[in-house]
């Protein structure tokens, strides 16, 4: 793909999320006095991972639940030390003209191995596809990966996750990509009194026997609002970006509820943008978060 052909496409996205950060911009202030005056210290971001990460403030069975669902935009922050967190999730996609299909658990494990670093696992996916002329396509098991995240707090309140990831070929010969395959995700949030502003960019490097593109940039943005305590909402779009291939886009919408501060509820609602993309993907899941496991 050609740069103005890629820079075209960044900008079609941007100029779809725009209206949208604006329609959905609360009509009191993001930020309170107390936290405009705590803009301007830089250094406090790299005295270490201490001052780095609220995680060592405070005790795991204190800090909220965080996860990287319902929404494609991944977390930005790392669970806290000693705890793993369990997230899983069901999602159904359907394209009216072609085929429709059924993805779980969709379950990603986290370990807090310090204040700021967790190491990732992914179980393999169960995919159900199905052609709606020529019937069943697929009926198995896709592979796992392995990966870490890191996080720092930059100046500005600004939170970045550097993640890479491995994808191993352990699952069924016509979903896995028969190879290992690196991925790298960037995360980034800046939180404000009720509003959260979000964005990723992902690339992954394919060359497996059924890989789609030899090369995946995944750039997504999206603002989340806290309703009340317990209940808040997002808005999302995501763009798919092949080095060779139709590109995708879609927005979603969704909703996440915290009965407690280790439980987490969600649901999310998508379409795609253009005509190759689904005409609806909905989504359902539950995380959980076990503190203390390692001392």
């Amino acid at each position: 793909m050609s740069f103005p052909a890629m820079y075209a496409k960044f900008r079609a996205l941007a100029g779809i999320m725009t209206p949208l950060i604006l329609l959905t911009l609360p009509q009191t202030p993001m930020w309170s006095a107390e936290q405009e005056t705590d803009l301007s210290p830089v250094t406090q971001s790299f005295a270490g991972d201490s001052a780095a990460s609220p995680s060592s403030a405070k005790p795991a069975s204190m800090l909220p639940l965080t996860t990287s669902r319902p929404s494609e935009t991944d977390d930005s922050k790392t669970v806290p030390k000693g705890s793993l967190q369990a997230e899983n999730g069901v999602t159904y996609e359907d394209d009216s003209d072609e085929s429709q299909s059924w993805i779980l658990p969709e379950t990603l494990l986290r370990l807090g191995l310090s204040d700021n670093t967790e190491f990732r696992f992914t179980l393999p996916n169960y995919i159900y596809q199905r052609d709606k002329d020529e019937g069943q396509l697929t009926n198995n098991f896709g592979d796992i990966s392995v990966g870490l995240s890191h996080h720092q707090e930059l100046p500005g309140k600004i939170d970045i996750a550097l993640i890479p990831i491995l994808h191993l070929p352990t699952g069924a010969n016509n979903i896995s990509t028969d190879t290992i395959e690196p991925q790298l995700r960037v995360a980034v949030s800046r939180e404000f009194k009720t509003l959260t502003l979000e964005s990723q960019f992902d690339a992954r490097w394919s060359h497996g026997k059924n890989a789609n593109a030899n090369a995946t940039f995944t750039p997504t943005l999206m603002i989340s609002h806290d309703f009340m305590d317990k209940l808040s909402g997002f808005a999302e779009v995501v763009g798919e970006i092949f080095a060779w291939g139709s590109d995708d886009y879609y927005i979603q919408t969704g909703a996440y509820y915290t009965p407690t501060k280790r439980q987490q509820i969600d649901f999310r609602l998508g379409t795609g943008l253009i005509a190759n993309s689904q005409d609806i993907l909905v989504g359902f899941g539950y995380s959980f978060r076990i503190d203390g496991l390692i001392k």
